[in-house]
This record gives C-alpha cells, sequence and structure tokens, in this order.
C-alpha cells in the first residue's frame, strides 16, 4: 500500500536534511576562521559529512515508510544515525590520513548538524499535522464491517497516520449480517459529502453481498471510491481470478481489488509522469511554438471568437478540469451539450481540417504538461455525459481512476467521434479499463505509435 502523502514526507526529509547538514557546516566555517578572507573549505570534509550521513540513514532505513509514521520513530531513527555517522567519520578519518580532517570543525559542524536535524524534524510535524493542504494528499479511508480482520486492518492506519487518514469505522451493530438504518445513512452521507469525500472504502469480502452493504459499494462505486475487500487467507486460496485480484497485505491481512492496478505503484506513476513531460516538452517547444501563431491567424479570420476552446472535462477522481483545444466550431450554446455529429452546421471549414487530422487536440499538450492529463489514457468526457452514463454502465467510474489522455487504448481501436448509442459507449469503457489494468510504458508507447498511423490514414469516425 502507497500514499502519495509520506512519498512527499520523505523527500522533504531527505531535501531538507541535505540543506541543513551542509548549511550547518558553513556557518561554523564562517565563524571559525572569523575573517572572510581567510575562509577556506575543504571539499572532502563536506563530503566526508555528507557521506557518512546518508551511508548511516540507508543503514537503519531511517528515510522510509514506516519509519516516519511517528514523532517518536523518526527522532529515535535520527540519533541512531547520527551515532553511527560519527562512526563513520572515525573510521575514515583514520584509514584516510591523508584527508587531513580538522577535528575542530567537524565537532562543531555535528554539534551544529543536531540542532539543524531537530528543527528540520520540527518543522515537518508540525506541518504535516497543521497544513490543509498537506493533509488533503492523505487518502481517506472507511472501514465497513466487524471482525478480527476489520480490526487488524483498522489498528494498521490508526499506526501509519501519516500516510493515510482513516475517517470512519463502522461496525454492524445488531448483528453480523446486518447493518442498520443509521450506520447505513452514516456511511452514506460520507460517501455524498464533499468536505470529507472518501477515496477508499474497505469492506469484508464475504459480506459484500449483503443488500445493505452492497447498496454502500454501488454508491461508492458512482462516486468515483475505491473499493478494497479485506479477506482470509482461506479465501485467498480459493479467489476467482476474474473477479478479485490480490493487491497488498495490511497487517498481514489480505486486501484485494476488483482488477490488476499497475498505475498505483509510486514507481510506474513516476515513469509515466516523466514520460508525459518529456513527450509535452518536445511537441511544445519543436511544434506548438511555431503552429499556434499560423492557426490562431486562420481562426480568428474564419471566425469570432477565441483562438482556444476551454471546456470542463472530468478528471482522475472525477475532479473537474479545464480540457484545452484549437477552437474548431462557431461560438455555440450546446457546446458543453452535444457532441460533434456529421455534418454538423457549427463546425467551420479550418474547424472540420483540425479535427479530421486531431490537431484540434495539441493543445492538451498544456494539459499533459500541468498535471490535469496524460499523454495516453481514457479520454476525459463531458461533466454531462458522466453524470449521465455513470448510472447506466457498470464501472463507468473505474475510468477515473486514471488521468485523462489525449488519446487512448479505446480510440487506437476504432473507438472515436460521436457515441450516439449506448453500446459504443460501454465499448469505450471496457476498453479504458483493460488500459488502466494492463498499463505498462511498453503499451503507451505503442499506442502512442498507432496514433500517429491513425492521424496519417485518417479515422471515419471522427468529424
Amino acid at each position: 500500500m502507497q500514499s502519495r502523502n509520506v512519498f512527499i514526507l520523505i523527500f522533504l526529509f531527505l531535501v531538507l536534511d541535505f540543506i541543513g547538514i551542509n548549511i550547518s557546516h558553513f556557518f561554523v566555517v564562517v565563524l571559525y576562521y572569523k575573517e572572510l578572507s581567510a575562509i577556506t573549505f575543504n571539499l572532502s570534509l563536506i563530503l566526508v559529512i555528507n557521506l557518512a550521513w546518508f551511508s548511516s540513514a540507508y543503514l537503519i532505513k531511517l528515510y522510509t515508510t514506516k519509519n516516519v509514521q511517528s514523532m517518536s520513530t523518526i527522532l529515535f531513527k535520527s540519533l541512531l544515525a547520527f551515532s553511527f555517522q560519527i562512526l563513520f567519520i572515525g573510521i575514515i578519518s583514520a584509514v584516510f590520513k591523508g584527508l587531513l580532517i580538522d577535528k575542530t570543525i567537524v565537532f562543531y559542524s555535528l554539534i551544529g548538524e543536531i540542532f539543524t536535524l531537530a528543527f528540520v524534524r520540527g518543522l515537518i510535524f508540525i506541518t504535516e499535522k497543521n497544513f490543509h493542504n498537506f493533509q488533503n494528499y492523505k487518502p481517506k479511508i472507511a472501514i465497513v464491517g466487524d471482525s478480527e480482520l476489520s480490526d487488524k486492518v483498522a489498528q494498521y492506519f490508526n499506526r501509519n497516520k501519516v500516510s493515510f487518514n482513516l475517517v470512519g469505522y463502522f461496525k454492524n451493530r445488531d448483528s453480523l449480517t446486518s447493518f442498520d438504518r443509521v450506520v447505513t445513512n452514516e456511511i452514506a452521507n460520507l460517501v455524498d459529502g464533499n468536505e470529507n469525500h472518501l477515496d477508499e472504502i474497505y469492506a469484508i469480502l464475504s459480506s459484500a453481498n449483503e443488500p445493505a452493504v452492497a447498496s454502500i459499494l454501488e454508491k461508492a462505486g458512482q462516486h468515483c471510491i475505491k473499493l478494497r475487500f479485506i479477506a482470509s487467507f482461506s479465501e485467498l486460496e480459493n479467489l476467482d481470478s476474474t473477479q478479485y485480484h490480490l493487491s497488498s497485505f495490511c497487517n498481514g491481512v489480505p486486501i484485494l481489488t476488483s482488477g490488476p492496478e499497475p498505475l498505483n505503484s509510486v514507481r510506474n506513476r513516476i515513469i509515466k509522469r516523466l514520460f508525459d513531460i518529456g513527450f509535452s516538452l518536445f511537441v511544445i517547444f519543436f511544434l506548438l511554438s511555431w503552429l499556434i501563431p499560423i492557426l490562431a491567424i486562420i481562426i480568428k479570420r474564419e471566425s469570432k471568437g477565441p483562438v482556444f476552446f476551454k471546456q470542463l472535462r472530468s478528471g482522475k477522481n472525477n475532479k473537474p478540469f479545464y480540457c484545452y483545444k484549437f477552437r474548431s466550431m462557431r461560438l455555440n450554446e450546446t457546446a458543453n451539450l452535444q457532441q460533434a455529429t456529421s455534418n454538423d452546421v457549427r463546425v467551420t471549414k479550418i474547424g472540420a481540417f483540425l479535427r479530421k487530422t486531431s490537431i484540434d487536440e495539441l493543445p492538451q499538450f498544456f494539459n499533459v504538461l500541468f498535471g490535469n492529463m496524460s499523454i495516453v489514457g481514457p479520454r476525459p468526457h463531458m461533466l454531462s455525459h458522466t453524470d449521465h452514463y455513470r448510472l447506466d454502465i457498470e464501472k463507468y467510474m473505474s475510468r477515473l481512476s486514471s488521468k485523462p489522455g489525449i488519446t487512448g487504448w479505446a480510440q487506437v481501436n476504432g473507438h472515436r467521434g460521436e457515441t450516439a448509442q449506448v453500446k459504443q459507449m460501454k465499448d469505450r469503457i471496457e476498453h479504458d479499463i483493460w488500459y488502466i489494468e494492463n498499463w505498462s510504458i511498453k503499451k503507451d508507447i505503442k499506442i502512442v505509435y498507432k496514433t500517429f498511423l491513425n492521424v496519417i490514414h485518417t479515422d471515419v469516425n471522427v468529424y
């Protein structure tokens, strides 16, 4: 289980520790020499101090998810790392006498380092506790059910409060087989709430089919809340791999999902984001930098209105964002409600060309750079479509667990253009979910290549 919040915290610790250690050494050197003209910095000494600290931190696993959950653990591990740092500096100075390590400067640098590291930890911990935006990075979680397994999962989240925010643990009040109306309403309000909107619900697998629980889970799915199932090892042995997938272990308890989630891995998300940034910067600098001025003149000459068309679309976790395109239609009141159709009178001459060649989508590379979109992913739908289809198509909201893309698996397989029938939308959703469950960077590159081929040959479904 990986939380974005804790990785940000670890990154801050690493960066601020590095800055703090070197600043404390700088001030010690300045105070030691007193006269600015006499100040000299021993590069070997600076390297030794940094190498000794970060080697010690790595040895005792200071910068790990497990060890940044409480201030007591952080302080204990930091003192342990500091002790090893002193030992390493002593060993290095004894073995490599040619480094000429100044013992006085080392001593005062280490004294200053203690206060600096303590300040960094206090600052980060206070910020983590009180800064609202930092709190928003924590997944908000609710547990539904009452068993020894659900208690263990709750204990895990309570021990890892830096990574997760357990906002509710809803137990059966009357029996082990049904929830009373009060509990059901409490969870329903939490699912619908804007301020405390849930990110994940953990339910006991054996109770998932009970009417009250099933109703809650169905509603959660419609609100883009991820569903997790708490299972026993006996259930894990008889697992139906077509229905459930082992995601992780939480305090030794198996956690299941309805499908694999490769992009739940921070490593995979970093790889995908680096690809997005690199590709979008390339297109912006080498293509859009000269294409935008040319198209701006043509678009403005043919019809009144802005060069760019922006529209609210459904983003990751159903958060709306403004999606940018070159304007291809005359200004009209139905742009946010009605898809383009064949021979649409709203489309301008230059707009028809832009849409046929997909050039109108190019400004979305700015969306990718800003982090609203990805190069590859499910296409972002209009808000009206999301509100309509999420009630009619099963797993529709699952597609929003990933950032929307400029192109996608559905698009390169012929599912583009107008969705006049529900079946057309269902086919898109099936392809989108397959992509999310089977993501790899190789697939992204393959989809980009196939998109390029489709643009060259033009798609009959695009108008």
